[in-house]
């Protein structure tokens, strides 16, 4: 209990303190059925990349990205629907640890932010997303086109 009460604590994003919060509510039993679903779900993927598919193809959200509010810029947001819906498509990867790869393949004629496709592999196949990703840049048809915003984070 003394680190939710630290000075470090309440550093901490709110997001995390609300995460932080919640785990800590859960009993040993809880957290042991948790993983009993996690283990479940990992030996189900397994399954399915072994005899069925070689790969999960699907949109990385569910919608374009929501309007940014002004007042979130200096009080930050905390809007669970919304991020939850937004981590739709994520959740079983989240889960079971398996690997993904997201690329814009087209934008939304309304905003122009990018609509982006999510593939998933099994353990260790990141050279198969590679592949994939790489053979699918010519989805789009103009091209892939930096935002109105964009900041180069590798400097090239």
């Amino acid at each position: 209990d003394r680190h939710y009460h630290s000075s470090n604590f309440t550093k901490l994003c709110p997001e995390t303190r609300v995460s932080l919060a919640i785990g800590k509510s859960w009993s040993g039993s809880e957290f042991l059925a948790a993983q009993k679903v996690r283990s479940y779900a990992m030996h189900h993927i397994e399954d399915l990349f072994q005899n069925k598919v070689d790969v999960i193809l699907s949109p990385a959200t569910p919608c374009c990205a929501p309007q940014f509010r002004e007042d979130a810029m200096s009080h930050g947001e905390s809007n669970l629907a919304q991020t939850s819906a937004l981590m739709k498509y994520v959740i079983h990867g989240n889960l079971t640890g398996i690997p993904s790869i997201v690329f814009p393949i087209a934008y939304d004629e309304e905003t122009s932010l990018p609509i982006s496709l999510q593939i998933q592999a099994a353990h260790w196949r990141e050279d198969l997303l590679f592949h994939v990703a790489r053979e699918s840049q010519g989805i789009l048809k103009k091209g892939i086109a930096k935002p109105a915003i964009y900041v180069d984070i590798l400097g090239n």
